[in-house]
């Protein structure tokens, strides 16, 4: 550890650093980049818990090593952790404690903090990799930084979900659409014809505007509270049963939902979408046995702004409902079949834009 001065100066620039950001990803690479600073560090892995289909499971969120070098999520090279590791990071989530574990040789250890949310539930860990093991001091001092990171990730949750559902809400939606369209942009302007291949076999982003059928007549027939109910099982069952860990779901508003995930073509990307549907479809509701949503699928890529990619949904969403309900619609393939026009879509959109500015 740095001498007192030196360590308060960085501790105190840590800490405001770690608070000062509003998207998850820099705050988590914020709280690594605190500690690898203050601390004489190896590397350091952050861990996130997820429950999926009611398992739960941890994916590798952030690294960083001596260096200095962050790798978020999306660009983690694979890593092989050890069986023992992987074992004692299960233990650390069911006993809430920190763990020790040093190698064969004796020669590098790893620390597993566990860091507990509001509910006092562990969300994330930390791995600590060092050739010696911190202090009793230096181990306070980290479960601390923690302490501040888990509390600030608390409240930056609150402000990014849906108070009924749980769900992400519109405004973290138009940010997440605007990354992906910001990076579309750099990678567009960055591509040769000697990396062209490799882009074209990336992932691309989908999203998916959904709308529950015919739910005003929920509303008038069974009560607002009833339809809230609804609300919240559909929003479960996309979270449990039709999405994959790495997939974001949103409510858009009123009985209106956002799916954005990840698929090589259209062609997959809607297999993901009706299987969706049909998983909701399928579900017995209480009293109405069966809910049906419609949803339009469009692609992420060249729109100038969140709301042209949601304008475009929208209207694929609109055909769907006009013609026949259940089913999804796809903004491009309507498009080339001529079943939609895109004059059609931006004096829809137009007249959208202004019957919102009178309203609001």
């Amino acid at each position: 550890m740095k001498n007192i001065n030196d360590y308060s100066i960085a501790l105190i620039n840590g800490l405001a650093d770690i608070t000062r950001h509003h998207d998850p990803k820099m705050l988590d690479e914020s709280v690594l980049k605190t500690i690898n600073d203050l601390f004489v560090v190896d590397t350091l892995h952050l861990f996130r818990l997820h429950v999926l289909d009611g398992k739960k499971g941890l994916r590798l969120v952030s690294s960083i090593d001596q260096t200095g070098i962050i790798a978020t999520e999306e660009n983690l090279p694979l890593k092989t952790f050890s069986t023992k590791l992987m074992s004692t990071l299960s233990v650390v989530v069911e006993t809430k404690k920190n763990e020790l574990l040093l190698n064969d040789k004796q020669t590098v250890c790893d620390v597993i903090y566990p860091i507990l949310n509001a509910d006092n539930n562990v969300f994330s860990l930390l791995v600590y990799r060092c050739s010696n093991s911190p202090s009793s001091t230096e181990q306070k001092m980290i479960g601390g930084i923690l302490d501040v990171y888990s509390n600030y990730f608390s409240l930056l949750e609150k402000t990014q979900r849906d108070k009924l559902t749980g769900l992400f809400n519109r405004e973290t939606l138009d940010t997440e659409i605007t990354k992906v369209l910001l990076k579309a942009t750099i990678e567009s302007s960055s591509k040769t014809k000697e990396n062209e291949k490799r882009y074209s076999n990336d992932l691309s982003t989908w999203l998916g505007l959904i709308d529950i059928d015919h739910f005003k007549s929920i509303n008038d027939t069974y009560g607002h509270l009833y339809g809230d109910e609804v609300l919240i099982l559909v929003a479960r069952l996309m979270m449990n049963s039709g999405v994959r860990e790495d997939d974001l779901v949103f409510r858009y508003g009123g009985e209106e939902f956002v799916v954005m995930l990840k698929a090589v073509d259209e062609e997959h990307a809607m297999v993901a979408f009706d299987r969706l549907r049909q998983n909701i479809h399928k579900h017995e509701f209480p009293q109405v046995e069966n809910v049906a949503i419609s949803i339009g699928v469009v692609q992420v890529l060249d729109q100038q702004s969140a709301t042209d990619v949601i304008g475009m949904a929208d209207y694929a969403l609109y055909y769907a409902k006009d013609n026949g309900r259940n089913q999804l619609g796809s903004y491009k393939t309507l498009l080339e079949q001529g079943k939609i026009s895109v004059t059609e879509h931006v004096e829809n959109s137009a007249a959208n834009n202004f019957i919102d500015k009178v309203i609001f």
